[in-house]
């Protein structure tokens, strides 16, 4: 895979993800919850993953939402934050 098909694929994959679990990127930076850097952050994890395959299965068996993100999410831990 290109390198700009996988940075692609992994933009998809974290908006997805976010948006599954209830994870309001726009709004946790215009009320200053989180910076640009720290999305870059979690994007530069999502990248990392070797689970992108695995990650889209859990996506599309879970379109209704869910509580929590999958344990070998890199980004789990963030995003369960955001709950506190």
């Amino acid at each position: 895979m290109s390198v700009f098909k996988r940075i692609d694929r992994h933009a998809q994959l974290l908006h997805a993800m976010a948006n599954t679990v209830g994870f309001d990127f726009d709004e946790r930076i215009q009320t200053a919850k989180m910076t640009p850097d720290d999305m870059g952050q979690m994007f530069r994890r999502c990248l990392t993953c070797r689970e992108g395959t695995a990650c889209g299965h859990w996506l599309e068996a879970n379109p209704n939402g869910a509580e929590t993100a999958p344990g070998f999410c890199k980004n789990a831990d963030e995003f369960e934050r955001a709950k506190g």
